[in-house]
């Protein structure tokens, strides 16, 4: 995520285009990296927010996505702040290898 995602009072409720797609775009620590290049191309430093997948894992919803040829989770509501445990800096040189798959 970068600095243009909205995080209101209580909860993370995603950028423009989580908006317009009517969910929340998210990545398992595999696939940040392929959506930091493809999404972020042009953003100099991105904000990575980590969730316990543990306390969203039922407001997830598993969607197959074609060009990726794989299955990418999104929210389709509000996810609660208080489930972020972790906020990073990375930039495009971030070791992603310490993403902790």
């Amino acid at each position: 995520f970068n600095d243009k995602n909205i995080i209101d009072d209580l909860y993370l409720i995603g950028n423009n285009l989580d908006k317009k797609d009517k969910f929340i775009h998210l990545s398992t620590a595999k696939q940040v990296k392929r959506v930091v290049n493809k999404y972020f191309n042009n953003e100099k430093i991105i904000k990575l927010l980590r969730f316990d997948y543990n306390l969203i894992k039922n407001q997830i919803k598993w969607d197959f996505v074609n060009v990726a040829n794989d299955f990418y989770p999104h929210s389709y509501q509000k996810i609660d702040k208080k489930f972020i445990v972790d906020i990073i800096d990375i930039t495009h040189d971030y070791n992603f290898k310490e993403l902790n798959y």
